[in-house]
């Protein structure tokens, strides 16, 4: 009977030492489980900071892209209105150039001619057609420069030229 008693008594050693492994590994386990639900916090917080981030970041610049859209609009749309002052007052008082003294001391005000001939550089730098034929016109002075230049500004501004016969010899009040 000792020796089942003793038999007994290992094997009860052997469980209770198997039992107290048991336990330091399911210590671990629960340390790890632990652990890892704090990575696995941590890692899902950068996650989120970084997804509100990105989103943010794509608003404000979806944002920026409708700002810059609308502003250039609005730009070229101040630039068009220039350059149609611009043409308005170079067509108007164009009759300043005439070789009739009459067209010439009623055309408005040949200041306004004059200053709008100067601006044309300014205004359509853009436009490597109205440039050139605004040289061509300084060049000579002549009449169907003066033309040409006429209808390429129109043509710049989206407009019908202009017709040679009526800008070549403008109305004039009898």
């Amino acid at each position: 009977m000792n020796n089942i008693f003793s038999i007994l008594s290992d094997i009860w050693t052997g469980i209770e030492y198997l039992l107290s492994k048991i336990g330091e590994a399911m210590g671990h386990l629960a340390l790890i489980l632990s652990d890892s639900t704090f990575i696995g916090a941590l890692v899902g917080g950068v996650f989120a900071i970084g997804g509100s981030y990105l989103a943010a970041n794509s608003q404000i610049k979806a944002q920026r892209d409708i700002f810059v859209d609308e502003n250039s609009r609005n730009i070229e749309q101040y630039r068009w209105n220039l350059k149609f002052e611009l043409l308005s007052d170079f067509q108007s008082h164009r009759g300043c150039l005439s070789n009739n003294p009459k067209a010439v001391k009623e055309s408005t005000d040949p200041r306004v001619f004059f200053a709008a001939i100067n601006r044309i550089e300014i205004a359509f730098f853009d436009s490597p057609d109205v440039i050139e034929k605004y040289h061509r016109y300084l060049a000579s002075k002549e009449n169907q420069n003066l033309f040409e230049l006429s209808v390429a500004m129109h043509k710049n501004l989206g407009m019908a030229s202009p017709d040679k016969d009526r800008f070549l010899n403008p109305l004039m009040m009898e």
